[in-house]
């Protein structure tokens, strides 16, 4: 079951959740640490730099699979009258594959976007004739949350 804060209601807004936009299934590396990982998957991080659109772990999915299931969501945003903009809650993962998909990069650089927790990055579509795409507006942006919290 999903949680809602309440704060959606001042504003007017009801949120949706779409269970496709969760983190991605890690499978059976969930919950080790880098140690962990090293000893009882020799081989495998490696693997997973070197290609990670195509290496999944043990169990898990690949980032091409994270991207067929999150993209067609993100991607029909821009096809609905929405009235405004909209905001996407999702994880750091799942965001930078994301990013990747808007910008028509290979996910081999999935691994160069730095996405912090608690962050904000925005992505914009234009629509001017051959033109029309998905703009990187603003990466990792963090001004929002308090000293403390950075």
């Amino acid at each position: 079951p999903v949680r809602y804060s309440g704060r959606a209601k001042p504003h007017g807004v009801s949120p949706e959740c779409h269970a496709d936009l969760t983190e991605w299934d890690r499978g059976k590396l969930e919950g080790l640490t880098g140690l962990e990982l090293m000893q009882d998957y020799p081989g495998f991080f490696e693997a997973w730099l070197a290609n990670p659109a195509q290496t999944a772990p043990p169990g898990g999915e690949a980032f091409r699979d994270l991207r067929e299931r999150v993209w067609p969501i993100i991607d029909s945003l821009r096809q609905q009258d929405l009235n405004g903009p909209v905001a996407v809650v999702s994880h750091t993962l799942t965001t930078a594959v994301i990013l990747c998909a808007a910008l028509g990069l290979e996910l081999a650089n999935v691994h160069r976007l730095k996405i912090d927790l608690a962050s904000i990055s925005r992505l914009v579509f234009t629509e001017f004739g051959p033109f029309a795409m998905w703009r990187l507006a603003s990466l990792n942006d963090r001004h929002h949350l308090s000293a403390d919290m950075k």
